[in-house]
């Protein structure tokens, strides 16, 4: 009878032990995506915020531009490529 207690407290430990186990594996995993989380989360912030500093803006443009007016302002802009300043110079041509 002795034995038999004996054994049903091992088998109780190995069933605890499994049980922390897997406890500590799911522990592991919940942490790892939890930290996957914020590694992405954070991505995703450069990303907006790098998306929301090349914005366009144009400085003397009236509040209510009707539609052509906008189109051809940005056509003008497209075909004639600004003049260099003392500032920034413009070769026109790119080395690769």
């Amino acid at each position: 009878m002795h034995q038999s207690f004996n054994s049903r407290i091992d088998q109780g430990e190995e069933r605890i032990s499994e049980l922390e186990t897997g406890y500590l594996t799911i522990h592991s995993k919940k942490r790892q995506r939890e930290k996957i989380i914020k590694n992405k989360d954070a991505h995703l912030q450069d990303l907006e915020n790098s998306l929301k500093r090349t914005n366009l803006r144009e400085i003397g443009l009236k509040e209510k531009v009707q539609g052509d007016e906008v189109e051809s302002l940005f056509r003008g802009i497209i075909t004639e490529p600004p003049k260099p300043t003392k500032r920034c110079q413009y070769s026109g041509t790119r080395k690769l």
